[in-house]
């Protein structure tokens, strides 16, 4: 996966974790209990630090070549 990929990948996600936060909180919050709402804001919470993830590595890949990111695309050939 290259740099370029692997940002507009963690855009995608990003702009879905925000989308999914803003229907969990304004549309599903009256129909859901407090353990079901806990639930969805894990999950978002966990989606949002794996996007950072991505983006912050996708900046590194930009400055830097580092080999490793790269021996898993020619591990399969």
């Amino acid at each position: 996966m290259n740099a370029r990929l692997m940002l507009i990948f963690s855009g995608i996600s990003g702009f879905f974790c925000v989308a999914f936060g803003a229907i969990g909180s304004h549309l599903l919050s009256p129909l859901l209990n407090h353990d079901q709402i806990e639930w969805i804001r894990i999950g978002l919470r966990y989606q949002s630090m794996h996007t950072l993830v991505l983006m912050i590595l996708g900046a590194i890949l930009l400055r830097k070549v580092i080999l490793w990111f790269y021996w898993g695309e020619f591990s399969s050939v």
